[in-house]
């Protein structure tokens, strides 16, 4: 579990690590971060966010504000925490 969750975060991280950032956002992946911010949230957030995931193979730029979304909403925090 604990390595599912380190690589979750990955797809946070701008490090060079041989994983491009966001891929899991681009491949639909509901991982423990989008999962923790989602639930912070409200409804119309939620929808929000779903469609932009929904719509991250076409829209890089929905990418960018998927993960400021789950930054902002604590889920990088939280993911972290739950790892250590």
């Amino acid at each position: 579990m604990a390595f599912q969750i380190k690589d979750d975060l990955f797809d946070y991280e701008s490090a060079a690590i041989g994983k491009p950032t966001g891929i899991d956002i681009r491949e639909r992946k509901m991982t423990l971060p989008v999962i923790y911010a989602l639930k912070q949230s409200s409804s119309s957030e939620v929808a929000t966010i779903k469609k932009m995931i929904s719509d991250s193979e076409k829209k890089s730029a929905n990418v960018k504000k998927v993960i400021e979304f789950v930054v902002a909403k604590g889920g990088i925090d939280y993911a972290t925490k739950k790892n250590e």
